[in-house]
């Protein structure tokens, strides 16, 4: 009696470790590398190597941790610098030279001006240069930053405006989304959010 409910319990054994493998090797398993999520099978794809091992002991032990682009590894370090440097650029070149503020966005970019929404670099190029004043001069208070995913980096500034030549200046403020540029250093502002403050 004793063996045989040795072997059944053997076989019973059997039974789970090959549902278990089954069940594992028809499993996805997903990354991110670059922003672009890449899916792989683990056992039953392609990859045998010895990441899918790793990858493979994450998912039978914890939760995998999925490396997204921008994690704590690319945040940028000195956000605190890049955020002043281009707050300082922008309201430069806006009081200046608005048509110049389109380079600073690209096509995928978005404004929302006073609750308006325009994307792409040429449409909210055409929006700030079309705004009704000839001139304005801003004077900017504050400006906090933080790092954001993707190595982006998250500005906000406040402060105040005169437009033209008023001594009554108007409160605002204002949000950009920074984000790298591909291949070369350097940022692109990927949004913007714009506010007059009320009251």
């Amino acid at each position: 009696k004793g063996d045989s409910m040795a072997t059944r319990l053997h076989l019973a054994a059997s039974i789970m470790l090959s549902l278990a493998l089954h069940v594992v090797s028809t499993s996805s398993l997903s990354s991110c590398e670059g922003g672009h999520v890449r899916v792989f099978s683990c056992l039953g794809g392609q990859r045998r190597d010895k990441s899918c091992l790793k990858d493979l002991s994450a998912l039978v032990g914890e939760q995998p941790t999925l490396r997204l682009r921008g994690g704590s590894d690319q945040q940028a370090s000195n956000f605190e610098e890049i955020g002043k440097a281009f707050v300082s650029h922008y309201y430069s070149i806006f009081d200046s030279n608005r048509a110049g503020l389109q380079g600073l966005y690209q096509d995928m970019s978005m404004l929302t001006f006073e609750g308006e929404k325009i994307q792409g670099a040429a449409a909210i190029g055409q929006k700030l240069t079309s705004l009704p004043f000839q001139t304005v001069k801003h004077e900017v208070v504050t400006v906090d930053s933080q790092p954001a995913a993707g190595g982006g980096v998250l500005v906000f500034a406040c402060g105040n405006l005169k437009v033209d030549g008023s001594e009554n200046p108007m409160k605002f403020s204002q949000v950009f989304c920074l984000m790298p540029l591909q291949g070369v250093q350097g940022y692109f502002c990927y949004n913007d959010v714009f506010r007059l403050n009320y009251g």
